[in-house]
């Protein structure tokens, strides 16, 4: 923990700029849940907005989503279904940023599989699954057969590590 305060205070713009960006998503999803007068079409619509808050602010985000799918002793039954949907239904990533950092990483190895999966055509243009770390492609090389290939999200360490270090902030101040 005290590793993750010092590489944030080394960014203090930037944490500050991701704390007023979860701020205002959560803040304005939060608004429109005081406001919305309750009921089911309201209950379903904001369980909805939520899943889609938590999956636009992220790897981390989407983590506590999933979490909180499993506590039916907290959540009603629309929040429940909808933040299920984290767990095999998040937004994918590019697929040419998905071919950019498997080409890095397999160079980086001194790999010639990423050769093979260039003359096999390159990654198809749709993943098997997107969750909230990596997304997973299915590839047939010749030289191995099929095989699934796991990417992870990119730029994903120094947001997870700010998610932290604000979600320990906030869980001070809580407690």
């Amino acid at each position: 923990p005290e590793g993750l305060s010092d590489a944030c205070w080394q960014e203090p713009w930037y944490v500050a700029g991701r704390g007023l960006q979860v701020f205002s998503r959560c803040g304005s999803w939060a608004l429109s849940a005081l406001l919305s007068g309750g009921g089911a079409a309201a209950d379903n619509q904001l369980a909805a907005e939520l899943r889609m808050v938590l999956m636009d602010l992220g790897p981390t985000f989407v983590k506590v989503g999933q979490f909180l799918s499993s506590r039916v002793d907290l959540l009603a039954p629309p929040y429940i279904a909808e933040l299920r949907l984290l767990t095999d239904r998040v937004r994918p990533f590019p697929r040419e940023v998905a071919a950019a950092s498997l080409s890095k990483e397999w160079q980086e190895l001194g790999s010639t599989a990423y050769s093979e999966v260039i003359r096999e055509g390159g990654l198809p243009d749709k993943p098997v699954a997107a969750a909230s770390l990596c997304q997973v492609y299915r590839l047939d090389l010749d030289s191995v057969g099929q095989v699934a290939v796991k990417i992870q999200r990119p730029e994903i360490r120094p947001l997870i590590c700010t998610d932290l270090f604000l979600l320990r902030i906030l869980a001070g101040m809580a407690g």
